[in-house]
């Protein structure tokens, strides 16, 4: 497995100016061990559950922030349909938000 992942670097060492050949194998290597150590049937379940989780909270955080900014281009006077253009999000998400209030 390892061998593929250095395969894999070299050939898509395409940069501008490429990588020594020496580098490409020892990131080959390291991304080779990582996976071999990681991603076992149960640690890439453990893995793709971290990063879902993190998704959520990423998208949460990130939705309060519209949110907030929405109640604030209420209070100074905008509409729905204002607001929605100003965050860039559907007319129907900005009502959704004060529905929450």
């Amino acid at each position: 497995f390892i061998y593929r992942c250095q395969t894999y670097a070299k050939i898509h060492n395409t940069f501008e100016i490429p990588l020594p050949i020496r580098e490409c194998e020892t990131i080959g290597l390291s991304v080779g061990k990582w996976v071999y150590n990681h991603m076992s049937p149960q640690g890439f379940i453990e893995w793709a559950e971290k990063r879902r989780l993190r998704s959520i909270e990423v998208r949460h955080d990130q939705s309060e922030k519209r949110r907030s900014e929405a109640l604030y281009l209420r209070e100074k006077g905008l509409n729905n349909t204002q607001i929605a253009k100003e965050l860039g999000i559907s007319r129907r998400q900005v009502i959704k938000y004060f529905n929450l209030v």
